[in-house]
């Protein structure tokens, strides 16, 4: 009680030196370590509150990025959709290429986080045959 304030430090202390002068010491020990522990335990249950609350905010920002990415490609497969060009669900690598290129398409890749230049590799990589 006398660590969180309940109780006089004397009076604790006065019973245990009247049974030996030798407990006293002991009896301090034992009451370094209690108020060691409590201050330990008060500032690990803080530092795990810092840290899951940084944690959740990490994880609502990137999933704000992410919603943000997935929205600019969305647009962008929106604006090759609107082209009229896509033939049985393919679209060629030229009209591609032309979109990317576009003032349009630069935007909404950069938007998405993605350079034209890393956009047109990627499609060269993915369409080796040329086929769409």
């Amino acid at each position: 009680a006398a660590c969180v304030g309940g109780a006089d430090w004397i009076a604790i202390i006065r019973p245990i030196r009247d049974i030996s002068g030798w407990l006293v010491p002991f009896f301090l020990v034992v009451v370094v370590f209690v108020i060691f522990g409590l201050a330990n335990l008060l500032t690990s249950l803080l530092t795990d509150l810092v840290l899951r609350n940084s944690q959740t905010q990490e994880r609502m920002i990137m999933s704000e990025a992410w919603g943000e990415q997935k929205s600019a490609i969305n647009r962008f497969r929106d604006m090759l959709v609107e082209s009229g060009r896509l033939q049985d669900g393919h679209i060629h690598r030229k009209n591609v290429s032309r979109a990317i290129k576009s003032d349009k398409g630069t935007r909404i890749l950069k938007d998405a986080g993605v350079d034209p230049p890393t956009a047109l590799g990627l499609l060269k990589l993915l369409d080796t045959e040329e086929t769409g």
